[in-house]
């Protein structure tokens, strides 16, 4: 049965609201990341499905986006196609793709796809016809152990700066 009579004292309800509040802040934070797509969603949404060797990557400076306070750093690396499994280019063809990476700053639910100078990994593409490059289609989009290791996973910090494959 229930006893009606007992009520915890201000004292002890707050020092047990204080606990929670307490474990609520301790609790690591979620990335709200969206869902991978699938396989064939990435075939169907990629104009280009490659093997590319990054051959230099260019910090092309920072940029505020309109929707929220935070500045970001766009990128641009030259990506030379190995292996073509889907669009229209050739072995040996360069493109260009750009990304942009959060500076300081935690966001949730954005995501980034970068590249790094040297390595040679399998990717989807999109175009952007906006910008007139490519982009990585989404998230997974890149495959997570390259075929071969970038020389450095450094990225340029300075608008203008370029770091090139060995």
């Amino acid at each position: 049965m229930w006893n009606h009579g007992y009520w915890p004292t201000p004292i002890v309800a707050t020092s047990v609201l204080g606990l929670v509040i307490a474990l609520g802040f301790l609790v690591p934070r979620a990335e709200a990341l969206p869902a991978p797509m699938s396989r064939c969603g990435l075939y169907k949404t990629s104009d280009i499905i490659a093997e590319v060797r990054v051959h230099s990557v260019t910090c092309l400076g920072e940029t505020k986006v309109s929707d929220c306070d935070v500045k970001f750093r766009r990128y641009q690396a030259t990506l030379e196609i190995m292996k073509c499994w889907k669009g229209t280019e050739v072995i040996g063809q360069r493109v260009l793709v750009e990304w942009r990476i959060p500076v300081n700053a935690q966001l949730q639910g954005h995501w980034s796809v970068p590249y790094y100078p040297g390595e040679i990994v399998a990717t989807h593409l999109k175009w952007n016809t906006e910008n007139r490059v490519y982009g990585t289609t989404w998230w997974n989009g890149r495959a997570e152990t390259p075929v071969r290791a970038a020389d450095t996973d450094r990225l340029p910090e300075v608008a203008g700066q370029t770091v090139c494959a060995k």
